[in-house]
């Protein structure tokens, strides 16, 4: 799809990216971390689209640059933004708006995805809760910034990541 489209109208048409991009790469993984119970696939598609949200919200800046508009045009509208407004790279009020609306959208992919994770392959997905900490951090600092994703890319520190990773991994 990166080949063809550089622009998504609606969050349906965006979807299907993400499923295809990152929910796909969950469902494979969950196959090979040897996930039993069927609500592991539920978790993988809504824990993917969530990850491909946060990727996208922490790139908007480098995305524009490539020519890329991953946020959804009928978004940009409803918070009326343009995508003029996010190429002059200030976080003026319509901004703001379109990127606070998809960091909600992205926190409620990543609390369905919390709702389908499959308790008996708790130990089995550390790897993908691992990653679902990280990117939920990510997504945190986006919003600490004021929605702010222009001045700094949102990064997780490596010591950070760590602490993240050692609280997954005795969680389960």
């Amino acid at each position: 799809m990166d080949l063809d489209t550089t622009r998504y109208q609606t969050f349906d048409d965006l979807l299907q990216y993400c499923r295809r991009v990152a929910s796909a790469v969950g469902l494979i993984c969950i196959r090979i971390f040897g996930c039993r119970n069927p609500g592991a696939r539920e978790y993988a598609r809504h824990l993917g689209v969530a990850l491909q949200l946060t990727n996208i919200l922490r790139d908007v800046k480098k995305d524009l640059e490539r020519g890329r508009v991953y946020l959804p045009l009928d978004d940009l509208a409803a918070c009326g933004c343009t995508v003029d407004d996010l190429a002059a790279g200030v976080v003026s009020e319509p901004v703001r708006r379109v990127i606070e609306f998809e960091c909600r959208r992205a926190r409620e992919f990543y609390q369905r995805a919390i709702d389908a994770r499959p308790e008996e392959d708790r130990r089995r997905l550390v790897a993908a809760e691992i990653m679902r900490g990280v990117y939920f951090e990510t997504l945190t600092r986006i919003e600490r910034s004021g929605h702010d994703v222009f001045t700094a890319r949102a990064r997780v520190p490596k010591p950070r990541q760590a602490v993240i990773a050692l609280r997954q991994w005795l969680w389960t």
